[in-house]
C-alpha cells in the first residue's frame, strides 16, 4: 500500500480550477490521452493471472501576453506517476523558461519477458531547473540552472536479484532524497565553412546525464559526487566542410573527487559522399588508455536506401556489423529489414516490419523479430485518425514462446 501519495481528485480539481480562471483571458490547447495495457501470464489456457494497467496522461498549454505555461499530468492503478510544470516568456533579447517536477518513484522487474514498473514510494519533488538564453553576435549562450534530488531511482534500473531469484524491491521516502545545485552553462556559434562550435560546461552537473521519471527525461544531471565544482566540459566541431569531406570531432574532460581535470575521450568524424553508391562515415574514438578504443564506419546507399555499419575493437578487428534497410513496395507500403552480427556469436538479432498506409487516416504495421538472449516476439499496431482532434493506438505483441500476448490500446483527444 503506497502512502504519503496525492489523491488523484484534489490534482484534478485545482487544475479544472485554473483552466475555468484563465479560459476567458488565455489560449488553452493540450490533449488527454487513456490507454490501457492487459498482459494475461500464458495463452496456453482461459482462466489465467493477468496483469492490467490504465494509464492516463494530461497536458495543457496556457498562452497570455506572451508568457506560457504547462502542465503534465500523468497517472494510472496506482495514482499520480509524475506532475509537471513550466513556463516559458521572451524579455527583450533573453528567453527565460523553468519546470518544477514531481513524481512517484518506480523501479523496474521482468515477468514473462515483458517489463513491469512497481511504485516504491509516495509522490516527491524530484527537481526544479530554470535556463535563460540570449543570442549576441551570432552566438547562442545558455545557461541552465538545477536543483534536484541526486538520489531518485531512475525507473529503468536494473533491480538486483534476491536469493530466491526474485527483484528486491527497495522503499524510497523523503529520507531517502538528497539535494544539490548544479549548473551548465553552453555556447554555440558558427564558424568558417558553416561550422558549428559548441561549448558546455557543468558546474556540479553534468550535461552528458538525464534525470528521468517515469514517462519524463530532463537533460542535464546534477551529480552526488561534486557540489558547485567542475564536472565535466565538451568542445564539439561539427560541419566542417573540406572539398568534398565533411569533418567533426568532439573533446571531452572529466573531474571527478579522485581525478583532476583530464582528458576522458576524443572523437574524430568524417562523412563524404560517393555520387554512384551513397554517404559514407567513419568515426573513431580515443581514450586516455587507449589510442584508438572505439572505431566505426557505416555506408548509406542511395537506393534503396541500406545502411551498413561495422565497428571495430581497439585492435581493429570487427567487433560487430549492422544492416539495416526500408525497401518501398508502393506508394503506400514499405518494409522494413534489420539485421545484426558478431564474429563470436553470428546473427544476433534479426527483424522485419511491414507497414501500410490505409485511407482516412489509418496506418497499421506488423513485424517479427528475434534475438539469441530473449524470444520471438510479433508485433501489430494500427494508428488511426479519427477526426481532427481525435486519434486511436492499438498494438498486440505475442510470443510463441513462452506463451503470452501484451495488449495496448490508447486514444488521444486534443484541444
Amino acid at each position: 500500500m503506497r502512502q504519503g501519495g496525492w489523491p488523484v481528485g484534489v490534482v484534478f480539481t485545482i487544475l479544472i480550477s485554473c483552466l475555468a480562471s484563465f479560459t476567458v483571458q488565455a489560449s488553452v490547447t493540450g490533449s488527454f490521452t487513456i490507454g490501457a495495457a492487459i498482459n494475461p501470464q500464458t495463452n496456453s489456457m482461459e482462466m489465467v493471472q493477468t496483469f492490467a494497467d490504465l494509464r492516463s496522461q494530461l497536458i495543457v498549454n496556457w498562452e497570455v501576453s506572451g508568457l506560457n505555461a504547462q502542465a503534465d499530468i500523468a497517472g494510472g492503478f496506482t495514482g499520480i506517476e509524475h506532475l509537471v510544470f513550466g513556463s516559458s516568456a521572451t524579455l527583450g533579447n533573453f528567453h527565460l523558461s523553468n519546470q518544477l517536477a514531481f513524481a512517484s518513484p518506480f523501479a523496474s522487474i521482468s515477468l514473462s519477458s515483458f517489463t513491469f514498473l512497481i511504485p516504491i514510494g509516495p509522490i516527491l519533488f524530484v527537481t526544479a531547473r530554470a535556463q535563460a538564453s540570449t543570442r549576441i553576435v551570432g552566438v547562442t549562450l545558455s545557461n541552465l540552472a538545477i536543483f534536484e534530488d541526486v538520489n531518485f531511482k531512475n525507473p529503468f534500473a536494473t533491480l538486483p536479484l534476491g536469493p530466491l531469484g526474485t527483484p528486491v524491491l527497495p522503499t524510497y521516502t523523503a529520507q531517502s532524497q538528497a539535494f544539490r545545485f548544479g549548473d551548465i552553462i553552453s555556447l554555440q556559434g558558427q564558424i568558417a565553412n558553416s561550422a558549428t562550435l559548441t561549448m558546455a560546461t557543468g558546474i556540479g552537473a553534468d550535461p552528458g546525464l538525464s534525470r528521468c521519471v517515469k514517462g519524463r527525461c530532463f537533460s542535464g544531471a546534477a551529480v552526488s559526487n561534486r557540489n558547485l565544482a567542475l564536472v565535466r566540459e565538451t568542445i564539439s566541431l561539427q560541419n566542417l566542410t573540406l572539398g568534398p569531406v565533411q569533418l567533426g570531432a568532439s573533446l571531452t574532460f572529466v573531474q571527478s573527487p579522485s581525478v583532476t581535470l583530464a582528458l576522458q575521450s576524443l572523437v574524430v568524424s568524417a562523412q563524404f559522399t560517393i555520387q554512384s553508391l551513397g554517404r559514407v562515415s567513419a568515426s573513431f574514438t580515443s581514450k586516455l588508455d587507449n589510442l584508438v578504443s572505439l572505431a566505426s564506419i557505416s555506408l548509406v546507399t542511395n537506393s534503396p536506401p541500406i545502411t551498413i555499419s561495422t565497428s571495430f575493437t581497439p585492435a581493429l578487428a570487427i567487433s560487430s556489423t549492422s544492416v539495416s534497410g526500408s525497401f518501398n513496395l508502393s506508394p503506400v507500403s514499405s518494409v522494413n529489414l534489420q539485421a545484426s552480427w558478431t564474429p563470436t556469436s553470428g546473427l544476433t538479432g534479426e527483424s522485419v516490419s511491414f507497414f501500410i498506409s490505409l485511407p482516412a487516416g489509418v496506418s497499421f504495421t506488423t513485424g517479427i523479430s528475434s534475438s539469441p538472449s530473449g524470444p520471438l516476439l510479433l508485433t501489430a499496431t494500427v494508428n488511426a485518425q479519427l477526426s481532427s482532434v481525435l486519434s486511436f493506438y492499438g498494438g498486440v505483441t505475442i510470443l510463441p514462446t513462452p506463451a503470452t500476448t501484451q495488449v495496448n490500446a490508447a486514444m488521444t483527444y486534443r484541444f
